[in-house]
Order: C-alpha cells, then sequence, then structure tokens
C-alpha cells in the first residue's frame, strides 16, 4: 500500500531595506529581511536504512518543517580607483525551527532497533547569530609589466552564534557553523589567457548532534586550493581546465575533542578540462 502525504503553506516574507549614499565612492545599506529554507527532500521521506555489521539505522523525517530567519545586517561600500571594491558590516540572524543531522542512541523498548546507533534530520528550537564580515576586490594595476593584470579577492567572515535544540541542550553552536570563514583568490587576465588560483577555510563546525557534547560529530577546521583557468586558441574557440582540491586537504571528524577520532578522509584532486566554442 502506497501512503501519500502532501503539505501546504504559505511564507510571508517582509523587508526593508535603507541606502545612503555617504560620498560618491560611499555607499551605506541597512536591512531588514526574511527567509526560509525548505529540508531537503530525501530528509522527508519515511524511509528506514539499516546496517547490520554496525547497528545503525537512517531514519527520514517527514514531521521537517520549514527553517524560518530574521536578518538585520548593516553594510559599508567604498569603490577603489583602480577598479575594486572595499565592503564590509556587521549582521544578526534569528533562525526558528533550524534543521540539523541528530547521531543518539534508540532508547525505546518497544522499537526492534531498540539501543542501535540512530541517524535522523530534526528540527531544533532557535538560533541567534552574530556576525561580521570584510571584502576586499582590487585590481593590481601599480604593480609594473604584466602583473597589473593581476586581481586579488579576500574575505572573512566571523559569526558567533547560540542555539538551543529539543534535547534541552542550550547555548550550544548552531550545528553546520563555522566561526570563521575565509576566502582568498588571485587571478592573470589578458586577452588570451586567464588562471585563478583560490584558497578556502572554513573552521570547525558540528555536523551531527549526540546525546551530549561528548557525543556530538565535529567536522575540524580545513583550508583547500582550486585552481581554474582557460586558454583561447582562435576566434570563438577555447580550451578550459579546473582543479579541485589540489593539495589533497584532509576531511577529518571527530567525537567532541579531537583526539578522539569519528572518521578521516583523503578524497584526492580531481579535475576536468575541456573545449568551448561560441558561435
Amino acid at each position: 500500500m502506497i501512503v501519500a502525504d502532501f503539505r501546504d503553506y504559505t511564507k510571508f516574507l517582509p523587508n526593508v531595506q535603507f541606502k545612503y549614499d555617504f560620498t560618491d565612492n560611499t555607499i551605506f545599506r541597512l536591512a531588514w529581511t526574511t527567509g526560509y529554507a525548505r529540508p531537503n527532500v530525501a530528509d522527508l521521506v519515511p524511509k528506514q536504512g539499516v546496517t547490520q555489521d554496525i547497528q545503525r539505522v537512517t531514519r527520514g523525517n517527514p514531521d521537517l518543517k520549514s527553517a524560518y530567519a530574521h536578518n538585520l545586517d548593516f553594510l559599508f561600500e567604498h569603490y577603489l580607483s583602480n577598479v575594486g571594491i572595499l565592503s564590509g558590516g556587521i549582521f544578526y540572524k534569528h533562525i526558528s525551527n533550524f534543521i540539523y543531522q541528530k547521531e543518539g542512541i534508540i532508547d525505546d523498548a518497544n522499537d526492534p532497533f531498540y539501543h542501535w546507533q540512530l541517524i535522523q534530520t530534526m528540527n531544533g528550537d532557535a538560533a541567534n547569530l552574530y556576525g561580521a564580515e570584510i571584502t576586499v576586490n582590487s585590481s593590481l594595476t601599480f604593480l609594473p609589466g604584466f602583473l597589473k593584470n593581476l586581481l586579488f579577492t579576500g574575505n572573512y567572515t566571523y559569526i558567533h552564534s547560540k542555539a538551543k535544540s529539543t534535547q534541552d541542550r542550550e547555548a550550544m553552536r548552531l550545528p553546520g557553523q563555522a566561526k570563521s570563514t575565509a576566502n582568498l583568490a588571485l587571478s592573470y587576465s589578458s586577452k588570451r589567457f586567464t588562471l585563478q588560483v583560490a584558497y578556502n577555510y572554513i573552521g570547525a563546525y558540528i555536523e551531527s548532534l549526540g546525546s551530549n557534547a561528548e557525543r556530538d560529530i565535529w567536522r575540524n577546521g580545513r583550508w583547500q586550493m582550486d585552481v581554474n583557468g582557460s586558454m583561447k586558441i582562435t576566434k570563438g574557440l577555447s580550451f578550459w581546465v579546473e582543479a579541485v582540491n589540489v593539495l589533497n586537504s584532509e576531511a577529518y571528524s571527530y567525537f567532541g575533542d579531537e583526539n578522539r577520532a569519528y572518521n578521516i578522509q583523503y578524497n584526492g584532486c580531481h579535475g576536468r578540462c575541456g573545449f568551448t566554442y561560441k558561435f
């Protein structure tokens, strides 16, 4: 027998935005906005996956709700004379029904998988985030010779978060949220050739909530380098190439403390290339 379940809802998403031109090159912005994020369809399906050898059950959750956010942002933008921009700001977000992955032990004696490990996506209660960000994007036209074709891009974001889950755990980090993220990129562009090297960082964050803080699964902070470029061969015909995780950065997960390993992965470097022709 097939059981169909339907969900219908309406989201009201008001927003108010202000802009002030401080000078011809400097702008201030203030915005209050709202938004929401639906659960992944795969997490809503009432499915069950069983791994016998490690006694693990993965279940869907058709009762998942959409996360809803109120956002307050104060930003500035300053346009540089050498074709670039310096921007930054501070922000606050309140997220209700945030979505996270839970790993725990089934404690219902009537469940056929009693005392097995359970993985399931859940809704939390609410989370508050406070943060600041800065971005620099500038052409290096002051350099001599061919170096004047270089372009530097960098940004850094710091976020402090407090979240309360349905497990009566308060003042914890919002699952999936790192305190620091950063992106650095240096690119070179001429009439026939472009090349960009990007170095990206994401700090440690909670992958899955356990029954207590010591059982939380964390993903360690990591840097990753990516490279892409293209070359014009003839009019309309170009060759392009992309390489991801050039330095083979590891993905390391642990239980609560970095010394208690959960998983480590080396995904290697992978890439692709091809030709593009524009008529």
